[in-house]
């Protein structure tokens, strides 16, 4: 008997192919007070204060970016246009984030994706608090809802929160899909 070798081939390459540093706004859909433009430093009653512009240039897209979240927030978001992901396999979200929320028995943040925008896949949800004070690369596998997918939607989920302690809450930038 010959033995039962495995291999595993990937075919093409593995490229960006999305990329937003947001320079410019790309006129995503805002929730509550979830805004593009430069975040001021505000905030901090606990965990650090919102940092005081983006990973790269001076923007981002960040729930207040004025300061702290309040309480008592329902989930409000951040939703992208649609991404075309057809012919695209193992796709990945990368982005750079400045987060502060408060451990998810009060306070929630999420990742979302959707490959209708209608029907939404949680892909990452805060498991603990979490207190940034500088930028931290996120990488999450969305190839399950995204791969071959031409019309994919991302979306950042800030809520709910509880009548507690509040925080920075999320600030992003340098948003890319890889696949």
């Amino acid at each position: 008997d010959a033995p039962n070798n495995v291999f595993e081939a990937t075919v093409g390459e593995i490229a960006t192919i999305y990329e937003n540093t947001f320079d410019t706004d790309p006129g995503w859909t805002c929730e509550g007070e979830w805004a593009w433009g430069q975040p001021t430093g505000g905030g901090g009653q606990y965990g650090g204060p919102d940092p005081t512009g983006g990973h790269t240039g001076d923007n981002v897209y960040g729930y207040n970016l004025l300061g702290d979240y309040e309480a008592f927030l329902p989930e409000l978001h951040l939703t992208t246009t649609a991404i075309d992901c057809s012919n695209l396999s193992a796709v990945t979200l990368r982005f750079q984030r400045w987060l502060g929320v408060e451990q998810p028995v009060y306070d929630h943040a999420y990742v979302r994706v959707s490959n209708n925008g209608t029907d939404w896949v949680t892909v990452w949800e805060n498991t603990a608090e979490i207190a940034d004070t500088s930028w931290v690369q996120q990488e999450i596998d969305i190839s399950a809802v995204a791969d071959n997918q031409s019309t994919v939607y991302l979306r950042w989920t800030m809520g709910t929160t509880d009548s507690g302690w509040q925080y920075c809450g999320w600030n992003i930038d340098d948003v890319e899909i890889w696949g």
